[in-house]
Protein backbone atom coordinates (compact mmCIF):
# COMPACT_ATOMS: atom_id res chain seq x y z
CA UNK A 1 0.00 0.00 0.00
CA UNK A 2 2.93 2.37 0.64
CA UNK A 3 4.05 2.09 -2.98
CA UNK A 4 0.52 2.88 -4.13
CA UNK A 5 0.43 5.92 -1.84
CA UNK A 6 3.79 7.10 -3.16
CA UNK A 7 2.62 6.75 -6.75
CA UNK A 8 -0.59 8.56 -5.86
CA UNK A 9 1.43 11.50 -4.51
CA UNK A 10 3.60 11.57 -7.63
CA UNK A 11 0.60 11.58 -9.99
CA UNK A 12 -1.29 14.17 -7.96
CA UNK A 13 1.70 16.51 -8.41
CA UNK A 14 2.06 15.61 -12.09
CA UNK A 15 -1.64 16.15 -12.80
CA UNK A 16 -1.54 19.48 -10.95
CA UNK A 17 1.33 20.63 -13.17
CA UNK A 18 -0.35 19.25 -16.30
CA UNK A 19 -3.50 21.26 -15.58
CA UNK A 20 -1.50 24.46 -15.93
CA UNK A 21 -1.97 25.47 -19.57
CA UNK A 22 0.69 28.22 -19.38
CA UNK A 23 3.28 25.81 -18.00
CA UNK A 24 2.54 23.28 -20.77
CA UNK A 25 2.76 26.02 -23.40
CA UNK A 26 6.04 27.39 -22.00
CA UNK A 27 7.61 23.94 -21.90
CA UNK A 28 6.52 23.27 -25.49
CA UNK A 29 8.03 26.57 -26.60
CA UNK A 30 11.41 25.65 -25.12
CA UNK A 31 11.38 22.23 -26.77
CA UNK A 32 10.03 20.15 -23.88
CA UNK A 33 6.59 18.92 -25.01
CA UNK A 34 6.40 15.92 -22.65
CA UNK A 35 3.98 17.52 -20.14
CA UNK A 36 1.61 18.52 -22.94
CA UNK A 37 1.77 15.00 -24.39
CA UNK A 38 1.04 13.57 -20.95
CA UNK A 39 -1.91 15.93 -20.58
CA UNK A 40 -3.41 14.91 -23.93
CA UNK A 41 -2.80 11.18 -23.62
CA UNK A 42 -2.93 10.26 -19.92
CA UNK A 43 -4.27 13.08 -17.75
CA UNK A 44 -7.95 12.04 -17.76
CA UNK A 45 -7.38 8.34 -17.10
CA UNK A 46 -4.89 9.13 -14.33
CA UNK A 47 -7.36 11.59 -12.84
CA UNK A 48 -10.05 8.88 -12.82
CA UNK A 49 -7.62 6.42 -11.23
CA UNK A 50 -6.71 8.93 -8.51
CA UNK A 51 -10.38 9.59 -7.77
CA UNK A 52 -11.06 5.85 -7.54
CA UNK A 53 -8.04 5.37 -5.26
CA UNK A 54 -9.25 8.17 -2.96
CA UNK A 55 -12.84 6.92 -2.99
CA UNK A 56 -12.34 3.18 -2.56
CA UNK A 57 -8.63 2.51 -2.03
CA UNK A 58 -8.39 0.59 -5.33
CA UNK A 59 -4.85 0.93 -6.67
CA UNK A 60 -5.14 0.77 -10.49
CA UNK A 61 -1.42 0.79 -11.05
CA UNK A 62 -0.14 -1.95 -8.74
CA UNK A 63 -3.41 -3.60 -7.64
CA UNK A 64 -2.12 -4.06 -4.10
CA UNK A 65 0.81 -6.24 -5.15
CA UNK A 66 3.34 -7.13 -2.44
CA UNK A 67 6.35 -6.56 -4.75
CA UNK A 68 7.23 -4.50 -7.80
CA UNK A 69 10.15 -4.56 -10.21
CA UNK A 70 10.69 -1.33 -12.12
CA UNK A 71 12.59 -1.77 -15.38
CA UNK A 72 14.26 1.23 -16.94
CA UNK A 73 17.00 2.14 -19.32
CA UNK A 74 19.00 5.12 -20.44
CA UNK A 75 17.27 7.34 -22.97
CA UNK A 76 20.52 7.48 -24.96
CA UNK A 77 20.38 3.74 -25.66
CA UNK A 78 19.91 2.74 -29.28
CA UNK A 79 16.51 1.15 -28.63
CA UNK A 80 15.53 2.06 -25.04
CA UNK A 81 11.89 0.93 -25.14
CA UNK A 82 12.78 -2.35 -26.79
CA UNK A 83 15.59 -2.96 -24.27
CA UNK A 84 13.21 -2.42 -21.36
CA UNK A 85 10.55 -4.66 -22.91
CA UNK A 86 13.03 -7.48 -23.52
CA UNK A 87 14.34 -7.22 -19.96
CA UNK A 88 10.75 -7.31 -18.69
CA UNK A 89 9.98 -10.40 -20.76
CA UNK A 90 13.00 -12.20 -19.31
CA UNK A 91 11.91 -11.29 -15.77
CA UNK A 92 8.37 -12.56 -16.45
CA UNK A 93 9.70 -15.83 -17.88
CA UNK A 94 12.04 -16.30 -14.91
CA UNK A 95 9.18 -15.68 -12.48
CA UNK A 96 7.03 -18.21 -14.32
CA UNK A 97 9.81 -20.81 -14.20
CA UNK A 98 9.93 -20.35 -10.41
CA UNK A 99 6.18 -20.84 -10.10
CA UNK A 100 5.47 -17.17 -9.40
CA UNK A 101 2.64 -15.19 -10.88
CA UNK A 102 3.56 -11.95 -12.58
CA UNK A 103 2.01 -9.24 -14.66
CA UNK A 104 3.53 -6.66 -16.99
CA UNK A 105 2.05 -3.23 -16.35
CA UNK A 106 3.41 -0.72 -18.83
CA UNK A 107 2.79 2.91 -17.91
CA UNK A 108 5.84 5.03 -17.40
CA UNK A 109 7.68 6.65 -20.26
Amino acid sequence: MALGQGMRSFYVKLNTMAQNHLLRLFLKLIGKPELDTYYREYYESVKEGLEEFDRSGVDRMFYGTPAVIVVGCKAQATLPKEDALLASQNILLAAHSMGLGSCLIGMAR
